[in-house]
């Protein structure tokens, strides 16, 4: 599996896996409940789905239902960057019914005013903020963090902020209940499933909830500001997600950190110190010289300095995509020259174990160094950049193959798309899933039915599970209804009984729908003895090839 933090896959035997995750669940004394609560959950958001389509439009009564919902599956991840078997948990609510409904109320929330706190958005903004930041000598540098901010939100409360927010916005009443009656299914749907048994989460919310950031966001923010309002706040607080960096007095500390800790009892702080003169905070290591704040960038000792070989099999830009990132953070960050030189070595150290040349760094640095002056010296350039996107570019996904993607380059840009590669060939697909595993027949996608006498087939597709979507066919095939079906039609005319569900077999998994008729297509076409009365929805002459 992959480590939690990290570019590191981890061997771990299944039992002692397993022994690790049963810990957890039984730590945070989740409810287990008897049988699947997966039709309470479809029932519950299929509700909100349309109180949605009645106040925002009947568009969305199908653009947030989610054909073949699945209870989530709880997964975890080893933290090895800690001392331990601790685990990260993540509750997977890819196919839930309410992640839709969810993801959409998140990207409402963003049209809205910002929340009032003093969060950042990432190390560069937060290093901008603090360096070259005076510090008193009876002054410390601290890092407080919020142990499992996640499960230890009180919903309740956070689901009262929430709705205090949006009725500050403006917004109609009726839009505020809406959004809050989908606020409050997606928290109390709180469901997930580990090795077929069901547990219900009663207190806090979970990672992999789309809602979960925001919630946990709502409630910081009305923390901080409490806090600021009654001055009980340090005189430098900057927080991102639940770490937190303040300079205290060196009196100050224990006091703080209780005042912290008794603001809710399901809220629990810790803290570090800087030690010689220093403190990692994200990525950054914060260093204080002759009373001032320092940055320098921190690289932990679980690094393994490795990224995409360059002999690897892959499109150049994701080769590079790493680099880019690397040298951004080098020209962005207000850093020493000192500090700057090593961490220009580092770079040049990572891309040496790499198999990249120095020429092909120093371009890369060179191209954001000249970037980054020039935003610095007009707002002119970030507005261009904003102006020369396309609205109505489309970005279309294909297996990167040079020989032929890169003479398509061009014709897919006279048709105003772009070309994105991906890899069948990376090593996380040969990993194990940590997942309780699906049944094939419970997926969506394309599916196949044989005729249990003769050697013909049916191909068909859906976006519900393929096990329902046969025994339509079968009922089909009861009601002797043979226009309804090609398969039903075929074995009603040849008289090609009885129909058994050991001939029904999933051809292939497809989650995004706008992908099945192409595939329900081929599939077709590439079997010439195919029962199905047309080709599919999709006629090409690129069929004919495969």
């Amino acid at each position: 599996m992959k480590a939690d933090k990290g570019n590191k896959i981890v061997i771990m035997n299944t039992d002692e896996y397993e022994r690790r995750v049963w810990k957890l669940i039984e730590a945070n004394n989740y409810k287990e409940i008897n049988k699947s609560p997966l039709s309470k959950m479809t029932t519950a958001a299929n509700k909100v789905r349309k109180e949605i389509s009645t106040v925002f439009g009947e568009r969305f009564k199908w653009k947030l239902l989610v054909s073949n919902p699945e209870v989530p599956k709880l997964y975890c991840l080893p933290k090895i960057h800690k001392p331990g078997d601790n685990m990260r948990q993540i509750v997977a609510l890819l196919s839930a019914p309410c992640t839709k409904i969810a993801r959409w109320f998140v990207d409402e929330v963003k049209k809205f005013s910002p929340l009032h706190s003093c969060s950042v958005k990432n190390s560069i903004e937060f290093a901008k903020m603090i360096n070259q930041m005076p510090v008193n000598e009876n002054e410390i540098l601290v890092s407080f963090y919020v142990e499992a901010l996640f499960p230890s939100i009180p919903i309740k409360e956070a689901l009262l902020l929430l709705k205090v927010y949006l009725s500050n916005q403006d917004i109609t009443e009726d839009e505020v209940n809406v959004y809050m009656r989908a606020a409050e299914m997606c928290m109390d749907t709180n469901y997930f499933v580990f090795r077929n048994r069901f547990f219900k989460i009663d207190s806090g919310t979970s990672m992999g909830n789309p809602l979960s950031p925001l919630i946990a966001e709502v409630f910081m923010s009305n923390f901080e500001v409490k806090l600021k309002t009654q001055n009980m706040l340090p005189r430098v607080w900057h927080r991102y997600v639940d770490d937190i960096f303040a300079v205290i007095k060196r009196t100050d500390l224990n006091t703080t950190l209780n005042m912290l800790n008794e603001q809710y009892p399901e809220i629990n702080f810790t803290c570090e110190v800087e030690n010689e003169q220093k403190l990692t905070f994200l990525d950054l290591t914060l260093q204080r010289i002759q009373n001032k704040i320092e940055i320098a960038v921190h690289h932990k000792s679980t690094s393994t300095l490795r990224y995409i070989p360059s002999d690897s099999y892959a499109p150049i830009q994701h080769k590079l995509a790493a680099f880019h990132s690397l040298a951004h953070r080098l020209v962005s960050l207000p850093l020493s020259l000192t500090n700057y030189i090593q961490e220009y070595e580092y770079i040049k150290k990572v891309a040496k174990t790499n198999g990249y040349s120095e020429e092909i760094i120093n371009n890369i640095i060179r191209k954001h160094a000249h970037k980054q002056t020039n935003e610095n010296q007009s707002t002119l350039f970030k507005q261009n950049k904003k102006i020369d996107k396309k609205d109505d570019l489309k970005r279309v996904s294909i297996t990167f193959a040079p020989t032929i993607t890169n003479k398509l380059k061009t014709t897919f840009k006279r048709n105003n798309m772009e070309m994105v590669f991906s890899n069948p060939f990376k090593l996380k697909n040969h990993l194990n899933t940590l997942k309780d595993k699906t049944d094939p027949l419970d997926k969506s996608g394309i599916y196949q039915i044989s005729c249990g006498v003769c050697s013909r087939k049916y191909y068909g597709q859906t976006k519900r599970s393929i096990k329902r979507r046969y025994c339509e066919h079968k009922q089909y095939v009861i009601n002797n209804e043979p226009r309804k079906s090609a398969f039903a039609s075929h074995v009603l005319e040849q008289q090609h009984l009885p129909v058994s569900s050991s001939e029904v077999h999933l051809v292939k998994c497809i989650n995004d729908e706008r992908k099945l008729d192409a595939y329900e297509s081929m599939y077709i076409c590439k079997d010439n003895t195919a029962l199905n009365i047309d080709k599919g929805n999709i006629q090409s002459d690129l069929f004919c090839l495969l």
